[in-house]
């Protein structure tokens, strides 16, 4: 059987990866939590701050910014964009929370 020992026997899953698994349950929790409540109709706060996100009025939005940085099809890439920058958001944003540590402040 292979064994491998943790490098650190008190404490054999880093903290910073614990955090980016909570960070990414909370990701996947607020999107089912999205998911259920979208209407074209009557749209809520939640939708209406995913929509900012995406594009807005002043321009700094995912979409905004992937058309001005990427020549061809930037627009394929929203999905994986939109991903990666709310993963990063709900990283940094469990530092705020007191007894958490944002795991992409690892050093």
């Amino acid at each position: 059987m292979l064994h491998v020992a943790p490098r650190h026997a008190e404490a054999p899953i880093p903290e910073h990866v614990v955090m980016s698994l909570v960070a990414l349950l909370l990701g996947t929790m607020l999107a089912l939590f999205l998911r259920s409540r979208l209407s074209v109709d009557r749209p809520g706060g939640a939708q209406q701050v995913a929509e900012m996100l995406l594009t807005n009025p002043l321009s700094f939005g995912i979409r905004d910014l992937l058309d001005e940085n990427v020549e061809h099809g930037g627009r394929r890439f929203i999905a994986f964009t939109g991903t990666i920058s709310i993963f990063v958001l709900l990283a940094n944003l469990l530092g705020v929370v007191p007894l958490f540590s944002s795991p992409t402040g690892e050093k």
